[in-house]
């Protein structure tokens, strides 16, 4: 049985799935002087070699070594990102096919699963993957910021991200327009996913202290949102800043090469309100 810190700040988990304006959200919080945030501990693709593999051989461990042992500084308060299929089996199943997948990132992906093959048996993965969600479950004094997004728009940015392995906008960087295609079963899987992972969220973190937050809220008022989330941490409000600019904002019929014929095809199912957001 592991042991559970107590300690005297508080800690948060930003729990969500990718492009869902995480890392917007991350850096607005960050700029409050009374908060220190982690990005994804678990991203096992963009981790060093080094705590890829303390990652990995206790998960718990490694944790509470960030979160819980080395302190407060300033007694601030201590968050972090976690997406629901990290420390699972889907984080390798992705939902991008590889012919849409920049050479880079394939390359990453390759490379995360010869260093698994090497260093780990599928067993410790599977007992290491449940054992860190059990503890996350379990510690109740953690203080959950679950972020949603439109899923449809979730999507596309996520096709987009592989195809150029660009993840992050920098002010005054300007980007070239991007479109894609998506197929009927793959935004049928990845809707499907999604809405399963963000029902079990709710379910397993019904007894934390927690806050339901959009996408869509954070792009229309920014410091109104920041203000809510500090009040639900209990920290005092403060302007919030960013050197990121938000991804994806052209309109969705724009940048979806079929998108006439998705909504067609989703049109008496439930998800077709995702093509009217």
């Amino acid at each position: 049985m592991q042991t559970m810190y107590h300690p005297s700040g508080q800690r948060f988990i930003l729990l969500g799935t990718a492009r869902s304006g995480s890392n917007l959200l991350q850096t607005l919080l960050n700029s409050h002087d009374h908060i220190c945030m982690y990005n994804e501990l678990f991203n096992l693709d963009n981790i060093s070699s080094v705590n890829l593999t303390e990652a990995l051989t206790d998960p718990v461990e490694y944790l509470e070594k960030r979160l819980y042992r080395n302190g407060s500084p300033g007694n601030k308060t201590i968050g972090f990102k976690m997406f629901y299929n990290h420390m699972t089996l889907d984080y390798f199943n992705k939902v991008i096919a590889p012919g849409d997948t920049a050479p880079s990132l394939k390359k990453r992906f390759s490379d995360l699963n010869d260093h698994l093959a090497a260093n780990f048996s599928m067993q410790h993965l599977k007992s290491k993957f449940q054992e860190t969600w059990d503890y996350l479950f379990n510690d109740t004094s953690l203080k959950i910021i679950h972020l949603k997004r439109n899923k449809l728009k979730t999507l596309v940015s996520l096709k987009i991200a592989y195809m150029t392995d660009k993840w992050m906008h920098w002010q005054p960087e300007r980007s070239a327009k991007i479109t894609c295609s998506l197929g009927y079963e793959e935004c049928c899987n990845y809707f499907t996913s999604i809405s399963r992972y963000e029902e079990i969220s709710d379910m397993k973190f019904q007894h934390h202290p927690k806050i339901n937050i959009s996408y869509e809220e954070l792009v229309t008022d920014r410091q109104q949102l920041a203000n809510k989330i500090f009040d639900f941490l209990g920290l005092a409000c403060a302007p919030v800043n960013t050197v990121l600019k938000q991804q994806g904002t052209g309109r969705l019929e724009e940048i979806i090469e079929n998108y006439d014929e998705l909504k067609t095809a989703f049109s008496d199912t439930p998800w077709h309100q995702l093509f009217e957001a």
